[in-house]
């Protein structure tokens, strides 16, 4: 048991160098673990230290966040193939991995039957690590460690191919290390596969709260896209594609995936690790493209911690690759965002991509954008602006929101509708068939763009503020005059600022990315 002391010092400077103290001690009190291998959280109901004695694997108690349409299914379990869950260990602390690994072979969350084996895969981790996953798991049954033994980082393609020669599931489930299984969240999966092998199946992400453990359900699923740097990106599922389903429980599309979580039929794995890939958008593009669907499974659900934060989103590396392999006349945009990638040829990778997709009968990067990411906004053709626009004065954007009358700013959050800008030559300021508007009492809009309409055409000067080519106003960051409106913030056109003015800087704006020539 470890006892803190807190005593008082003398004067202002003791003060604080006491309450200090207090502070470290205390978070060492709660996080700091006694035998060394990381954070002990005392809000998790589970106790790590006896996981290798224990006859019944026991999970702590977390909401059940499945729609009322998944709680209503009866799986027959015998028609429904066996999964190898393969959990992907980098250097997660000890309470997180035994977290994961309870949550998946508790009897109330998976059904032993449906579980043939749990591979704790692990890669150039350290030495504490690699001990207390010998010694935790040891006596655990259907638990087996694999380590994948290669001098480079792992990569999503090295993933599948170690799977290949250890798994024996006729369905792979790839987990990081850092999920909590929910309850049902693998029959749906297998369901879904069973019922069409050609669908890789991604659960749907609660999250977890990374401080305090806490488990939180989503209410609206979240699917991986991608931004024009190729990078991976979160969107929340759209309305009108909720309003396209029958009910909860239907298959949502999803035009990528992280990575971190998704199940797929292993008889495939011998013809996809043929492609030239690394990174999970790659191998996105490959499902799609090429006979595969990549699908949200509403009814599988799972907790991830920090789940939907940015640092959470795999870094894609071989972004020039992907470019020249996969999208055709679109690179010139990813290249107008990256200068400074250098354009190549990859003259080998090119043939054999060429030689598959031929074989496979794969689809373009245009059919892609127009039958499965057509939520991804495209630059247009003029803009030399294009994504979130942000106020400088604080992290808050312009966004487009369906149902008020007055568009208003928010938290910077790619994730949601309404939020990506094209900003053109012409001056408008787009989201899809409405431009940024200066209408009456100085409120900015949106209304349906109009070439001829003065009060759509604003141009971005060397303070970085959007001025109105008519008049001297420019775009300013307020908080709404209008006391009913209980100080929501807005835009305004107000009479431009100089460089020196108090508030200048609720006047200058930002755009995710500038479009150089195409």
């Amino acid at each position: 048991m470890k006892t803190m002391f807190c005593r008082r010092g003398g004067g202002a400077s003791g003060v604080v160098l006491v309450l200090t103290i207090c502070i470290v001690l205390l978070y060492w009190f709660i996080y700091g673990g006694g035998d060394g291998n990381g954070p002990v959280r005392s809000s998790l109901d589970i106790k790590p230290m006896d996981i290798s004695s224990h006859n019944a694997i026991n999970a702590r108690q977390i909401p059940d966040g499945r729609a009322r349409d998944c709680k209503k299914i009866e799986y027959d379990l015998n028609s429904l193939p066996r999964a190898s869950v393969l959990l992907h260990v980098t250097n997660q602390d000890r309470v997180t991995v035994l977290t994961s690994v309870l949550s998946i072979l508790d009897k109330t969350r998976t059904p032993p039957q449906l579980l043939l084996e749990l591979l704790l895969v692990y890669h150039h981790v350290s030495e504490d690590v690699l001990n207390y996953l010998e010694n935790d798991t040891k006596k655990l049954q259907k638990v087996h460690l694999v380590e994948i033994k290669r001098e480079t980082d792992m990569t999503t393609k090295s993933k599948l191919m170690a799977a290949m020669g250890v798994a024996k599931g006729d369905v792979l489930v790839f987990l990081d290390a850092d999920v909590e299984c929910n309850v049902g969240w693998l029959e749906p999966i297998l369901a879904k596969i069973a019922k069409n092998d050609k669908i890789v199946a991604v659960p749907v992400k609660d999250t977890i709260d990374s401080l305090s453990y806490k488990y939180e359900t989503i209410s609206r699923p979240v699917k991986t896209i991608f931004s024009w740097d190729l990078q991976l990106a979160y969107f929340e599922v759209t309305f009108k594609e909720l309003a396209n389903v029958r009910s909860e429980k239907e298959l949502l599309t999803t035009p990528a995936m992280t990575g971190t979580a998704f199940a797929i039929a292993k008889k495939h794995l011998s013809t996809i690790t043929k492609f030239p890939f690394d990174d999970s958008l790659e191998l996105s593009f490959i499902l799609w493209h090429c006979g595969w669907e990549l699908r949200l499974v509403p009814c599988s659900k799972i907790g991830a911690l920090g789940a939907y934060e940015l640092s959470k989103i795999p870094v894609q590396h071989t972004m020039g690759k992907v470019a020249e392999l996969w999208l055709g006349d679109y690179k010139k945009i990813f290249y107008s965002i990256r200068e400074d990638i250098e354009q190549k040829t990859y003259k080998d990778e090119l043939k054999q991509l060429t030689q598959l997709k031929e074989t496979l009968q794969c689809k373009t990067f245009d059919w892609y954008l127009k039958n499965v990411a057509s939520d991804i906004p495209v630059p247009t053709s003029d803009a030399f602006m294009f994504g979130q626009m942000k106020t400088e004065a604080g992290n808050l954007c312009f966004q487009v929101v369906i149902s008020q009358v007055l568009e208003g700013l928010h938290h910077c959050n790619p994730i949601q509708e309404g939020s990506i800008l094209h900003f053109g030559k012409n001056g408008q300021i787009k989201h899809k068939d409405t431009c940024v508007t200066f209408q009456g009492q100085n409120y900015v809009v949106m209304t349906p763009c109009d070439s001829k309409d003065k009060n759509q055409i604003w141009s971005l000067n060397s303070e970085k503020q959007l001025k109105l080519q008519s008049d001297d106003y420019c775009i300013t960051h307020n908080t709404d005059p209008d006391d009913d409106k209980k100080g929501r913030q807005v835009l305004m056109a107000q009479k431009c600022l100089t460089s020196n003015d108090n508030g200048v800087g609720f006047q200058k704006w930002h755009f995710t990315h500038a479009l150089k020539k195409r």
